[in-house]
């Protein structure tokens, strides 16, 4: 069947029959038809036909070409005010606008839906995709997201990075740039659309509109409207492939499998980069320059673009006379053919046969700009000699090239063939190995059930680690992605497994000390803090091999893992001054005088997540320490500098917004920190999946306050779930497993389940004395839970011989004040009033008038009471404490040894 060929009344009927489905009905539908090799194109090309009609006719709706019924030029929405408008499309508009709240300026983009499009669900779900894509992404190539929300006018908005800079065809025209120029430029934008594989998303509207170069002639990648996500579960608002999608592309740098609505994967990507980088070559796209059409399509489809070559041999493009043939200066004898060899490669029709990743075709590139062969051009003998000459036309003198020219062509021609077979055979690997970790997400090789992210790694890690043809720094690097990948989705063990392997590999340098990060990560999650010390150690021996600037950034991150490993430990102090030194070293690397003018800079990406980190650090620190009226401003330092430097939705928005919760439940208002805690994890579970660790420390959070306001039902229920991810994460021993045991152990002991509730921490203690020193905090706690339910079943003596080691203690906690309280009670039972008496002052004494958390403090102030009572003496004071006792319960969340209720009978009397 020829291309111009009418299709048969069959095909006709299957192509009005398969339009109105989606890509993966379509495919499904077509298979189904059994059909001809002839009748399958047929029927690809009409339906490809039929999309580019409706793209050569799509128009702005009526309500757009009205251009936006308002003037928003000049209008203001909270601390940003539209100064311009700077482009616009058939969804909304993109303005220039200021943001000023006091503390500093910037520019920025607005990119703003029609507000009459706001309910069409959509768009609207594109528009929320768009904002969890660029949330994810975090790379100083890529226009980063500020801020989203609704404006005045009802307009859903996004909040970017401004660029001030022209797209990058224009800023090459404008300069009349070389061609190592424009190769440069384009090994910026792999750098960044690799970011964006390296997080599964697919931009597909590659174009040069889309790639801005400002004044320092750095390339920024914006507009991620139409971007597709290969993975979906970790952005709530995805869309959904539809039959409209293939209508959501500029076709003149379209792939051919977007044209045929079939799968797009990240080599579609890789053929829109080849288009740019043809059009910025030539002056010309690679199938001519008319609009959308039937015959353009044909072409993308069908026939390959002439060579770079052959347009520079002619004055003017055939297609266009009246615009002239690029010809970029710096145009050397034979650099013409690898360029050819380069953009060919990048523009196969097939997906497979082009470039394995966007990094193959940077690395082509970044051998073009060194003067090394190309891989993708196949030359010969004298084609690697005169690479080699080129190189090294100063050391070779033209006596010695004449009279050993046969000696070196041999010599090198070896030697350049077996770099370019070692590449060849590294970039093989590689495309089989990510093939066959991303073909398990396939149905056919599932059953239908599709593993997911934490099995995939499994699976790759399990692959790579058998897999003898991969080897080198490729086997290194992926082992090191596989190591972070798994981390990050709270996989610690196969993160752990995935580094030493990498060490193993011999990985040296930057990714010996990258390897040693990720597996210190992992031993610390682990409770493994010996073999994480010794990490460290030796990630530190690596710091001297590094450059300045690079150094001081893994001095700053090792120090900040060092202060999380005494942070586990508990030995808390310590840390604090090391998280203080963490901080020093920040603001040198920043070049900032002081915290406050740090985190009033303007943010840096590659530094900004570690300032974060160590503001939320310090903000732990202090809570845990329990110095709350040092620990409130800084969480809310920590909250409101991540505020500014991340998008929303960030997961580590959450770190400091935690300690803010716990404070505010100690400061009393138990409402509110359950309603912190309840966002929290619900931004949690959209950040990281139902199932990571992270969402069993916020479930554990919210447990503690339900427990607090009288909800035992919901904390039970919070508590057991967070136990099974827990343990599933941890195992049984993990200290986050033991933590979740005793909270919920301590439901069924307010249930008055006490047998029950003693069960739980005798187990909770016997893995502790295990694993921990015996003046380790948690050791501690355990002894008090444990008095308290022996005390409840009136085993006194047994309560008091677990408290014996906790009474001499001077009282340093609230672990501590309430074992004191413990005892003062058991004294009180015991006609021992006396006792009873000097521990409730001793707990009372130890709660300052400026402490925020006063736990305990009720039941002290009612165990005076009652012990004034005993001793019928000072009955204005008794009187008196009663009713402090009853005031106190609305900062003391306390319940363990005294119900409110008996409070309220002794102030009553």
């Amino acid at each position: 069947m020829s291309s111009n060929a009418t299709p048969s009344p069959h095909i006709e009927r299957l192509i009005e029959a398969l339009t109105p489905l989606d890509s993966e009905q379509r495919e499904a539908q077509i298979q189904k038809a059994a059909l001809s090799m002839d009748e399958e194109l047929a029927l690809r090309r009409g339906l490809a036909k039929l999309a580019a009609t409706e793209v050569s006719a799509e128009a702005p709706p009526p309500l757009l070409r009205a251009a936006h019924a308002e003037d928003l030029i000049g209008s203001a929405h909270g601390a940003y005010r539209i100064v311009d408008l700077i482009g616009q499309g058939g969804m909304g508009r993109v303005y220039r606008a200021e943001r000023s709240d006091g503390t500093f300026r910037q520019q920025l983009a607005i990119k703003m839906l029609h507000p009459s499009l706001g309910g069409a669900s959509s768009l609207l779900r594109r528009f929320q995709t768009e904002r969890e894509i660029l949330g994810a992404l975090q790379h100083p190539g890529i226009a980063r997201i500020v801020d989203a929300g609704t404006w005045s006018n009802g307009a859903p908005f996004l909040a970017m990075e401004y660029v001030d800079g022209q797209p990058i065809d224009a800023w090459c025209r404008a300069r009349n740039a070389s061609i190592a120029q424009r190769l440069r430029l384009l090994r910026q934008v792999c750098a960044a659309v690799q970011a964006a594989h390296a997080a599964l998303i697919v931009h597909r509207d590659l174009k040069p509109a889309n790639i801005l170069v400002d004044q320092e002639g750095k390339a920024h990648l914006l507009d991620f409207g139409i971007a597709k996500v290969l993975s979906s579960q970790d952005f709530e608002h995805t869309v959904a492939h539809t039959g409209d999608q293939v209508r959501l592309m500029t076709v003149q740098y379209a792939s051919p499998e977007q044209i045929s609505a079939e799968p797009i994967t990240t080599a579609t990507d890789v053929y829109a980069l080849g288009v740019v980088m043809y059009e910025l070559l030539s002056g010309q796209l690679p199938h001519g320059n008319r609009g959308p059409s039937p015959d353009t399509l044909r072409r993308i489809l069908e026939v390959d673009p002439e060579p770079l070559t052959r347009v520079w041999s002619r004055p003017a493009i055939a297609e266009d006379p009246g615009q002239a043939a690029l010809h970029p200066p710096g145009l050397t004898p034979g650099l013409g053919a690898d360029l050819d060899a380069i953009v060919m490669k990048a523009l196969r029709k097939r997906p497979a046969e082009r470039y394995s990743s966007v990094d193959a075709l940077a690395e082509d590139l970044d051998r073009v700009l060194d003067g090394r062969p190309v891989l993708a051009r196949r030359g010969n003998a004298w084609y690697r000699m005169r690479k080699f000459l080129r190189r090294h036309a100063l050391q070779v003198s033209a006596a010695a090239i004449a009279s050993s020219a046969i000696l070196a062509a041999g010599w090198n021609w070896k030697l350049e063939r077996d770099i370019a077979t070692q590449e060849r055979d590294k970039a093989r690997a590689v495309t089989g190995f990510l093939t066959e970790v991303f073909a398990q997400a396939s149905p056919e090789m599932n059953l239908g059930k599709v593993p997911d992210a934490v099995e995939m790694a499994k699976r790759g890690l399990a692959r790579l680690q058998g897999d003898a043809a991969l080897q080198g720094e490729a086997r290194v690097e992926l082992l090191l992605t596989l190591a972070q990948v798994a981390n990050g989705l709270g996989d610690y063990a196969s993160g752990e497994q995935a580094a030493r392997a990498a060490l193993q590999d011999g990985a040296q340098g930057l990714s010996a000390l990258r390897a040693l990060y990720a597996q210190l990560q992992a031993q610390n999650e682990q409770n493994q803090p010996d073999a994480a010390a010794r990490s460290l150690d030796e990630a530190e021996q690596w710091l001297p091999s590094l450059a300045a600037a690079e150094r001081s950034l893994w001095q700053w991150r090792l120090m900040h893992m060092r202060a999380s490993l005494l942070q586990r430990e508990r030995k808390l102090p310590e840390a604090l001054a090391a998280n203080t030194e963490v901080l020093a070293i920040g603001l040198s690397v920043l070049g900032a005088p002081d915290l406050n003018a740090a985190t009033r800079m303007a943010p840096d990406a590659a530094l900004m997540r570690d300032l974060v980190d160590g503001l939320h650090q310090r903000c732990a620190l202090l809570v845990e320490l329990e110095r709350h009226a040092e620990a409130w401003p800084a969480c809310e330092q920590a909250q409101a500098y991540a505020e500014r430097v991340l998008p929303p939705q960030h997961p580590r928005l959450l770190a400091s917004l935690i300690q803010l919760a716990a404070l505010t439940g100690q400061r009393g208002d138990t409402e509110a920190s359950l309603a912190m805690s309840q966002r929290i994890l619900a931004q949690t579970r959209r950040a990281y999946g139902p199932t990571h660790p992270h969402v069993g420390v916020a479930l554990v959070n919210l447990g503690v306050d339900q427990r607090a306001v009288g909800d035992l039902e919901g904390a039970t229920e919070s508590y057991r779930e967070a136990l099974e991810i827990m343990r599933r994460a941890h195992g049984d021993a993990h200290p986050h497993t033991l933590q979740t045991l005793n909270n919920l152990a301590n439901v069924h002991y307010s249930q008055g389940q006490y047998a029950e509730a003693l069960r739980l921490h005798r187990d909770v203690q016997q893995h502790r004395r295990a694993s921990l020193p015996a003046h380790a905090p948690e050791q501690q706690q355990s002894a008090f839970n444990v008095a308290k339910c022996l005390w409840r079943l009136e085993q006194m003596d047994a309560a008091q011989a677990e408290l014996a080691a906790l009474g001499s203690l001077p009282i340093e906690s609230v672990t501590q004040r309430g074992a004191h309280l413990l005892l003062g009670l058991i004294h009180l039972q015991g006609n021992r009033a006396e006792a009873a008496l000097l521990a409730a002052r001793a707990v009372q004494a130890n709660i300052q008038p400026a402490d925020t958390q006063r736990t305990y403090e009720a039941g002290a102030l009612w165990l005076e009471a009652r012990a004034l009572h005993a001793l019928r003496r000072e009955p204005e004071r008794a009187a008196a404490a009663a009713l402090a006792a009853r005031n106190a319960l609305t900062q003391d969340r306390s319940r363990d040894l005294v119900a409110a209720q008996d409070i309220e009978a002794l102030a009553g009397r």
